[in-house]
């Protein structure tokens, strides 16, 4: 059974001596998810979005296809993880989206023709009654999750 778990983060020293959670932190960067949108994830997307073009273009350039596939966070998959964070971090969860990233990324790779499998949905749907990630907050899959996101790419890969 799935146990909730606050996330692991980079930045959890000075959270923990300052009493302040960080919206960037190396792990899950919350402030992707924050509704509003703010100059720090824009500026992530922006980065983001050239290195995804730049790789786009090397793997037609060689005759490759390219596939983007959407790895989902523990606490965009279950429920218990994410109210978890918000406890810990005392967020108000309806200041986020925990699909904004992924629509975001869809949209431009709709955009620019880049094929792109998002694994949030068979992940949520798989993870009724058991969990698909290591314990402790750890955001690695087990086997279990490994099944998922095989099968899962493997359905993207083989197209409708």
């Amino acid at each position: 059974a799935h146990r909730p778990q606050p996330l692991a983060t980079a930045a959890g020293e000075y959270e923990i001596r300052d009493g302040h959670m960080r919206l960037i932190d190396g792990f899950a960067n919350l402030v992707l998810y924050y509704r509003v949108p703010l100059e720090e994830a824009e500026h992530f997307y922006g980065m983001f979005f050239s290195l995804l073009e730049a790789m786009h273009r090397s793997a037609v350039e060689a005759g490759a296809r390219f596939v983007l596939v959407l790895h989902p966070q523990r606490f965009q998959v279950n429920p218990a993880d994410w109210k978890a964070i918000c406890d810990r971090g005392n967020l108000d969860p309806d200041n986020f989206d925990l699909e904004r990233p992924n629509r975001r990324i869809a949209s431009f790779c709709q955009e620019k023709q880049i094929e792109c499998c998002d694994l949030l949905p068979v992940f949520r749907e798989a993870s009724r009654g058991k969990s698909l990630y290591l314990p402790f907050g750890d955001t690695h899959y087990n086997a279990a999750g490994h099944g998922v996101a095989a099968t899962g790419a493997a359905r993207c890969l083989a197209g409708p």
